[in-house]
């Protein structure tokens, strides 16, 4: 798979720390715009990683920062490469990134975070016992005087545990802690482009990955910690945003000729809301639950929003 962009790349290259000629055996795909503080950490967290079978490489995706990444370099460790593109989104970025990867094993992380030191290994485990799973890791808030980050924390935490005690017909993880197979990845058809935010394309990658006939495994010891600092402006923003691609979601669901999801009765919101008292984080436990409901109301805020645009565009794109 090549990328249509390729005319565009620019790549700065670290010594490397396998054998000239011998492709590793993961890569670890990271897309960036605009944050050279973070990616720094989270490249010196992969550097950080257990020894793998095989060694890995670290691919950032300069999505069209204004000032191009640079990521200094070492004189030991996995191999880094920067591949810059126009400004393109998200999934474009991480598709990107695979293109450029030569790895057999694809994993996926996020600027903002810092995978713990065993986290690779973990996936590479998990990998192993089944090559053709999607699999997800466990993201542990870092922003920790931030009650916003550690409530949005608290829905991932949720969502991820009923996942496991009930089927879900749209199963998914967080595109921030995600591994699998280059060769299924592409076969499945990577993420959608069509999503124009940072907002349900993860979502929308699981669903075709279960419908495929594929397992989403959650891989509990790959760990990273997620430094996404907000305040309530910026948490009505985001999940105003999971609304938006939540519409996107739907609409993909009804391309892919799979009917709508059905709304979640009265338990699920019950124990979405009742979250922090499980968590072992304890502090804001009050807030963190009213700010569970405020995620709500953003999301079925920006799914209406999102309806009105697309309606409004319709009629002027024909």
């Amino acid at each position: 798979m090549r990328s249509p962009l390729r005319d565009s790349l620019t790549t700065t290259r670290e010594p490397a720390g396998e054998r000239a000629g011998k492709n590793p055996a993961i890569s670890v795909i990271v897309p960036t715009f605009g944050r050279a503080d973070a990616i720094g950490r989270c490249v010196a967290a992969l550097r950080a990683q257990q020894p793998v079978d095989g060694g890995f490489e670290i691919v950032v995706v300069d999505d069209g920062s204004p000032e191009p990444v640079r990521v200094s370099p070492a004189n030991t460790g996995p191999p880094v490469r920067v591949v810059r593109q126009p400004n393109s989104g998200p999934a474009r970025a991480r598709n990107r990134g695979a293109a450029e990867s030569r790895g057999a094993l694809l994993a996926f992380t996020d600027d903002d975070c810092a995978p713990e030191p065993g986290w690779l290994a973990a996936m590479a485990r998990a990998h192993a016992d089944d090559p053709d799973a999607l699999l997800g890791g466990v993201t542990v808030n870092a922003a920790r005087n931030s009650v916003p980050a550690q409530a949005s924390q608290d829905l991932l935490a949720f969502l991820y545990r009923d996942m496991q005690n009930r089927v879900y017909d749209a199963p998914f993880f967080a595109s921030n802690n995600l591994a699998c197979s280059a060769h299924r990845f592409a076969a499945v058809g990577a993420f959608d482009t069509s999503f124009p935010l940072a907002a349900g394309e993860d979502r929308e990658l699981g669903d075709r990955w279960h419908h495929a006939g594929h397992a989403l495994t959650l891989v509990s010891r790959a760990r990273v910690r997620h430094f996404h600092a907000m305040n309530v402006k910026d948490y009505w923003r985001q999940h105003h945003n999971y609304g938006r691609g939540a519409l996107h979601f739907q609409n993909a669901r009804t391309r892919f000729g799979r009917a709508g999801l059905k709304p979640e009765g009265p338990g699920f919101y019950r124990g979405m809301l009742g979250e922090p008292w499980r968590a072992v984080e304890r502090g804001a436990r009050l807030r963190r639950s009213l700010l569970i409901a405020l995620a709500q109301l953003a999301t079925a805020a920006g799914y209406a929003a999102e309806r009105r645009r697309l309606a409004v565009s319709a009629p002027a794109a024909r």
